[in-house]
């Protein structure tokens, strides 16, 4: 998905980022990736298009998790590049969420507030087996 280029191409009505189904294919299940169409022309990166998706949803911390591994599983890299790709991906994570713990901090998700509503732990679950989906196909790779 890219956000920046859909807002200035004016692909999102009445100028609203927060109008961008992106949210809501992912949420159904539809595997996306966050990503650039021309760094140049639209003078964003892939941190920007991170930084835009966080600042205009409710994007859960385990969604761009899901995002980014998609970006990887999705990618028309062979299967040895995704493999250490992937690899690299895990220990990123792994040291950043351990950071993110050693800072007093006892949510297993980086962003979650606390409390979760009945509809929360829905999503939570449907995100579980989101990942369990990319962990199979890791695996499988």
């Amino acid at each position: 998905q890219n956000i920046a280029s859909n807002w200035r191409l004016n692909v999102i009505r009445d100028d609203d980022i927060e109008l961008h189904p992106f949210i809501e294919m992912l949420r159904v299940g539809i595997p996306i990736t966050l990503s650039t169409d021309d760094e140049g022309m639209f003078h964003t990166d892939i941190a920007n298009e991170c930084e835009i998706a966080i600042l205009n949803s409710d994007i859960q911390y385990s969604e761009l998790k899901l995002v980014s591994y998609t970006s990887v599983t999705a990618s028309f890299a062979n299967d040895t590049v995704k493999k250490a790709l992937l690899a690299e991906l895990d220990a990123k994570f792994e040291s950043f969420e351990a950071s993110y713990k050693s800072d007093g901090a006892d949510s297993s998700d980086p962003a979650d507030p606390g409390t979760e509503t009945e509809g929360e732990e829905m999503e939570k679950e449907a995100e579980k087996e989101a990942e369990k989906e990319v962990e199979d196909k890791k695996k499988d790779s």
